[in-house]
């Protein structure tokens, strides 16, 4: 784990989960900022500075953006939460870059996620492997069924996660779903946004809901869940490079 030195638009400290190699980096971490404050007004692209990274400069990976849109009602209150991917890339050794989305001026926060891999930049040969393996996802109450995409490739240090829903029971509407990944380290522990095409709000961003994955089980909080989480044919998905806290396997 790392801290950040600084930045260029009024977030403060950031704290950052890492695996670093030769060739790429493994970067997690998440942070909000006010896209209407005078220092994320005058940035033209938004620069972490952070220590000494192994890479000194990568190809383009994402992070995600989102914001919280909540309508209070009577009994309730509905989620409209809103955002989008973003592209990211480290500019040099101590510069880590988020692309500045005009369509987020003017929220009053944006909530940053980075679950990424950034490979070094013309690093040539020397590449990764591992082999592809579909998730055994299982539910104490069926809430869902997921796509047969949703997968994972597993390393000593980090995970790559995929995972898609096809179909969601209207009972999940009132409860929190719960699914057990089988074939998941157990070792990670994050939370993970999951996008969807619609917030049912506005159409200028698709819907953003935060998830949480913790000891192989992700869950998934109704009252996270945007109005447009339900709409047939979505889709919903997340995608992650997540480190991993314990012992290697």
């Amino acid at each position: 784990m790392f801290v950040s030195t600084g930045n260029n638009f009024g977030a403060g400290q950031i704290s950052f989960k890492d695996v670093q190699e030769s060739n790429y980096v493994v970067l997690n971490t998440k942070f909000t900022c006010v896209p209407t404050s005078e220092e994320y007004q005058a940035a033209e692209q938004l620069e972490i500075y952070v220590p000494d990274l192994s890479i000194d400069r990568s190809t383009v990976s994402f992070a995600t953006g989102l914001y919280t849109d909540r309508v209070p009602h009577s009994t309730y209150t509905t989620v409209h939460d809103g955002g989008t991917f973003l592209k990211t890339w480290i500019k040099d050794k101590n510069t880590i870059v988020i692309e500045k989305l005009p369509a987020f001026d003017g929220k009053n926060d944006l909530i940053i996620y980075i679950q990424a891999l950034y490979p070094q930049l013309n690093a040539g040969a020397n590449t990764i492997r591992c082999r592809k393996t579909k998730l055994r996802i299982t539910q104490p109450t069926y809430y869902c069924s997921w796509d047969s995409d949703s997968i994972c490739g597993i390393f000593d240090k980090w995970v790559f996660l995929h995972m898609q829903i096809d179909s969601i029971s209207y009972s999940a509407e009132t409860a929190d779903m719960v699914a057990n990944l089988e074939n998941f380290p157990t070792d990670v522990d994050a939370e993970v946004p999951i996008l969807m095409p619609d917030n049912g709000r506005q159409n200028v961003f698709g819907g953003v809901n935060k998830t949480f994955i913790s000891n192989g089980v992700w869950t998934s909080p109704k009252e996270e869940r945007c109005m447009g989480f339900y709409n047939t044919g979505s889709n919903n998905f997340m995608i992650a490079y997540l480190v991993r806290d314990g012992a290697t396997e």
